[in-house]
């Protein structure tokens, strides 16, 4: 199963939840060592994966022997890159394998693949429409993501892993002008880095081609199981929350008398400094957390601000895909905020969560463990199997000086390796949404 649920969260309200959509992939096969052909080229056509690529001057180009993986492999001073035509629609996702060698002088320039507008041929032109995303631009081996504007956004030390065992990189365009880019260890599927982006001002349906790069560097790249996947095929299974938290049979299991409590809204929030909290990514509805201005348990709502629990219906897992989660806040943290403080560990079943969301105040409530986020839990044992939580602190607010990610939703998931121990067991699970944390979300 693959899966889709919007979480609207704290800094924009612990709010969570627009809609699950299980979405099936064909599970892609792990990439294999890099061999060039005895066919292989200069500028041209390559074919490897079932598609047609094209080739730029600058570099020597090939496949494996069964056509699976393609290959370039660079000079210094020199452009080398491949492209094949893509054509995007919102909600599409678009993932494949990477690989760069690390051998004799391992300097790469930059290694980037992106999407582009404009005619496909030899020159790789055209026109940038996505960020870019990779490794090099200055940063080395570290994995980078840029904007459309050639500006790098966020790096991250990789650990050499795309040269082994390599990377899956996933691309999604939930909305006409953005994109969210994943990178996830290809032997473990293990995310490592992710970041947003908007496009250059053109739409998603401008895109042409994908183009992967490398520049400035003897090294080579590989790139296999390119797959393009659209949103919500036919026997799509889709929970959303048009009609209350509950209308599609997820269960409230907050504690009567809280304060605070779920709920689903289209409705515009004020989240101040001129912005208001993102719109839902998948139907009109989000679930956030309601009064919003009691969300953070401060003052006199505080003593009964009880622990929030968003259980899903039952499902099983295939094992064909990651479990995705769309988030605004929702960070997993320690009592109060205090990293050190995750020693607590997860929780292992709703029942060790505290009753009510912890502050920083004295008075503060602590009979259990306090965090936030969401939870793979066995309907038949009871017992949280795994454990995420979103990685930015965001709500929506856009100002000069906050981090792009801040003005987004925050794509949280579980892996297709995360869940293989649980898939094809014949078990149910559900999905649990928690927040016992509160204050400083």
């Amino acid at each position: 199963m693959t899966g889709r649920l919007n979480h609207g969260g704290r800094e924009g309200g612990i709010g969570r939840a627009a809609a699950v959509t299980t979405r099936r992939l064909t599970a892609a096969a792990a990439l294999g060592g890099v061999l060039l052909a005895a066919g292989s080229a200069s500028a041209g056509e390559i074919m490897f994966g079932g598609r047609t690529w094209t080739t730029k001057d600058g570099g020597t180009y090939g496949t494996d022997d069964t056509h699976s993986i393609g290959t370039m492999t660079g000079s210094f001073g020199s452009d080398s890159a491949i492209g094949t035509p893509v054509s995007l629609t919102v909600g599409d996702t678009i993932t494949y394998d990477y690989k760069l060698s690390s051998t004799g002088d391992t300097w790469v320039g930059d290694a980037l693949g992106e999407f582009r507008g404009g005619t496909l041929d030899s020159s790789l032109g055209g026109w940038l429409i996505s960020g870019r995303a990779g490794n090099g631009s200055g940063y080395g081996r570290y994995l980078i993501g840029q904007t459309a504007g050639f500006a790098t956004d966020k790096t991250y030390a990789g650990g050499g892993t795309e040269a082994d065992p390599g990377l899956r990189v996933r691309w999604w365009f939930p909305t006409a002008n953005t994109y969210q880019v994943t990178f996830s260890n290809l032997g473990s599927g293990s995310p490592l880095f992710g970041f947003n982006g908007v496009t250059n001002g053109d739409p998603i349906t401008a895109i042409s081609f994908f183009r992967q790069g490398l520049w400035d560097s003897q090294q080579t790249a590989a790139i296999s199981n390119f797959t393009q996947a659209a949103a919500g095929p036919a026997g799509a299974l889709v929970f959303s929350f048009e009609g209350g938290v509950t209308a599609q049979g997820f269960k409230n299991l907050t504690a009567a008398g809280s304060t605070t409590n779920w709920t689903s809204t289209s409705a515009t929030i004020d989240i101040g400094n001129g912005f208001n909290l993102l719109s839902a990514t998948h139907g009109t509805d989000r679930v956030v957390v309601a009064p919003y201005d009691l969300r953070d348990g401060l003052g006199d709502s505080r003593a009964n601000n009880r622990t929030l629990v968003l259980r899903s219906p039952t499902f099983t897992l295939d094992g064909s895909g990651s479990l995705q989660v769309d988030m605004l806040g929702g960070e997993k943290v320690g009592e109060n905020k205090n990293l050190t403080d995750l020693a607590q560990g997860d929780p292992q079943h709703v029942g060790q969560l505290g009753s009510h969301q912890r502050t920083a105040s004295s008075d503060e409530f602590n009979d259990g463990k306090h965090v936030q986020g969401y939870a793979l839990r066995d309907a038949l044992t009871g017992q949280y199997v795994l454990f995420g939580s979103s990685s930015a602190l965001n709500d929506g607010k856009q100002r000069a000086t906050d981090p792009y990610d801040r003005g987004v939703w925050n794509t949280s998931m579980f892996s297709a390796a995360d869940l293989a121990p649980f898939a094809n067991n014949g078990r149910l699970y559900q999905v649990d949404f928690v927040d016992s944390f509160g204050e400083s979300s």
